[in-house]
């Protein structure tokens, strides 16, 4: 499970843009974070892995104890206190009937977190969109209250971790901590599902906030 950027593709004559530092106590009252931006923002949850690596449905993992929530229901919540609309990208919606959230099937069941992200984004009411991974139990409401708040400048806001190695990518960024603006959607596409997060971020301008 995961512990837990301007990207204007091609228009490089502005040069990459200064990375932003955030720490997670920065907001001194978080209910001011979370209101900001709330209202124009979508989030999304991406819940249409297989779980492979861990065998076994990880968005069924209750971490606090069988009366507790589900690892999903968990991410829905969290998203849900700072996002106007609650997305989640998944192939079995039946089997969720009481997740308050709206399901998008995934446009390419196989594309993995870029297919799951171009999904989302497409069915997206508004033109920024707060997307998060399934796996994500330590999810902090005023970290991402912060983020919806900086000026929206950007069309991907992105995490660096201060660890290298951390994120496990050679940007050492968290795309699925993210904030992505519709105008990423070609970019995404272009990509397939084939394509790795990653290295779509990598190829242009992109916005980074650190976090630690």
């Amino acid at each position: 499970m995961r512990n837990s950027a301007n990207c204007q593709p091609f228009d490089c004559a502005q040069g990459r843009l200064p990375t932003l530092r955030l720490r997670s106590g920065q907001a001194a009252n978080p209910s001011t974070a979370l209101r900001a931006g709330c209202q124009l923002t979508t989030g999304i949850v991406l819940a249409g892995g297989t779980s492979r690596r861990m065998g076994r449905d990880k968005r069924r993992l209750r971490p606090w104890g069988e009366g507790g929530p589900t690892l999903l229901e968990h991410c829905v919540h969290v998203v849900g206190q700072v996002c106007a609309e609650v997305l989640v990208v998944l192939n079995d919606a039946p089997a969720w009937p009481q997740l308050p959230a709206r399901p998008v099937a995934d446009v390419y069941p196989d594309g993995g977190a870029l297919g799951g992200l171009y999904s989302g984004l497409a069915a997206a009411t508004h033109d920024y969109a707060l997307v998060v991974a399934c796996d994500m139990p330590l999810l902090n409401p005023a970290l991402l209250g912060a983020m919806l708040d900086l000026p929206r400048d950007y069309e991907a806001l992105v995490p660096r971790s201060p660890r290298p190695g951390l994120a496990r990518n050679r940007m050492d960024v968290e795309p699925l901590h993210a904030i992505y603006h519709k105008n990423c959607l070609p970019h995404l596409e272009a990509n397939g599902e084939h394509g790795v997060l990653w290295r779509v971020l990598q190829r242009h301008v992109a916005r980074h906030v650190h976090v630690g």
